[in-house]
């Protein structure tokens, strides 16, 4: 364990972008490529666009709209399928709602799992 530690110590920081405190909300770290490598979904909080950051080769790629009013995220294979899915609750209406995980980090169409959150 101190000799992984160690490791990830030594990694060197690799800049992402700018910008991010003020106009991105992220919420999800995992490997939705299938390439072996972390990514990243991020929504804008100006416009409510869902983009998923491929890192390497740090491809950026808008996957949704319309998630402005989702306050909330989760990441992970819930559907046990494979594929990490996005759990998110709309802020406005208090439901709760299952992203499958699809190829290439988009995302299938939307489930109700919960609702009065």
């Amino acid at each position: 364990m101190a000799e992984l530690l160690a490791q990830r110590r030594q990694a060197t920081r690799v800049l992402l972008g700018t910008g991010w405190s003020t106009n991105y909300s992220t919420f999800g770290i995992a490997n939705v490529v299938g390439d072996s490598t972390p990514d990243v979904y991020a929504r804008l909080t100006s416009t409510g666009i869902l983009n998923l950051y491929d890192f390497p080769p740090n491809n950026v790629s808008q996957v949704g709209t319309g998630w402005g009013n989702f306050t909330s995220f989760g990441l992970t294979d819930f559907n046990s399928d494979g594929k990490p899915d996005v759990i998110a609750r709309d802020n406005s209406t208090g439901t709760v709602y299952l992203y499958p995980g699809a190829a290439n980090g988009l995302l299938s169409p939307r489930t109700s799992i919960a609702t009065g959150w």
